[in-house]
């Protein structure tokens, strides 16, 4: 048996779950969600990390090792075409334009990508950067709350990942009280991530959706089949 703690954050809002593996299946036992008196991020990393060991404590989770779910509202998105490169000269070229897209210098973000394969033969990729500085200040929080990162991921893209299907598109809708996050995929690439923040009604996020189909290739918008809505709709 395993077990593994699934941590998230944005602004003061943590949340936590404890996952335990036993012949090739997963249980959740124990989850937390808290109101933190800071930003831990933009705090003291001592006293943050306090604070978050003392809430893992209370609510009975002793799992140390986690995987860190970074909220949307994090990342920066940017989108292109990908031309038909030799594998080995596709780091670069997506390096090369990462750097003109956010305006960073690339040595100053974390980059995570998605490649897709179109349905008209060409391919895309997605481009998810955050600033590197930010993520190492969030490990240092969860550091002194004396846990230890397994894995740092999107929270959304990790969900949108269970909804693949082969030669389909699928719209994701997750709804929660920061705000409802958009991914779009199409069979096991994801083309683009959206964060609508505040509250949205039923009008304005049917304008966002068509906006954000809008701006993906024609070939992928004619294959979008499925909506998946997850979370609270209280959002709305």
């Amino acid at each position: 048996m395993t077990s593994l703690l699934g941590v998230s954050l944005e602004g003061t809002s943590f949340s936590a779950v404890q996952l335990r593996s036993k012949s090739g299946k997963s249980q959740i036992e124990r989850t937390l969600s808290a109101s933190l008196s800071q930003d831990p991020v933009n705090s003291d990393p001592k006293v943050a990390g306090r604070e978050i060991a003392a809430q893992l404590n209370a609510a009975g989770i002793r799992e140390r090792r986690c995987v860190v779910c970074v909220p949307l509202s994090w990342i920066l998105i940017h989108q292109m075409d990908l031309p038909d490169l030799p594998e080995h000269d596709i780091e670069s070229y997506i390096a090369v334009h990462a750097e003109k897209a956010f305006l960073f210098p690339i040595e100053e973000l974390s980059l995570s990508t998605s490649i897709a394969n179109r349905p008209d033969g060409t391919r895309g990729v997605m481009i998810a950067a955050v600033p590197t500085k930010r993520l190492l200040s969030l490990i240092t929080v969860l550091r002194a709350a004396r846990l230890k990162v397994a894995r740092i991921s999107i929270a959304m893209a990790s969900y949108i990942k269970k909804t693949a299907r082969q030669n389909t598109g699928i719209v994701t809708l997750s709804f929660a009280d920061e705000g409802i996050d958009m991914g779009i995929r199409y069979g096991d690439g994801i083309i683009t991530l959206r964060r609508l923040s505040g509250t949205v009604d039923v009008e304005a996020l049917h304008t966002q959706l068509k906006i954000t189909l809008g701006q993906i290739p024609g070939a992928v918008r004619e294959k979008m089949r499925r909506i998946v809505i997850t979370g609270s709709t209280q959002a709305l």
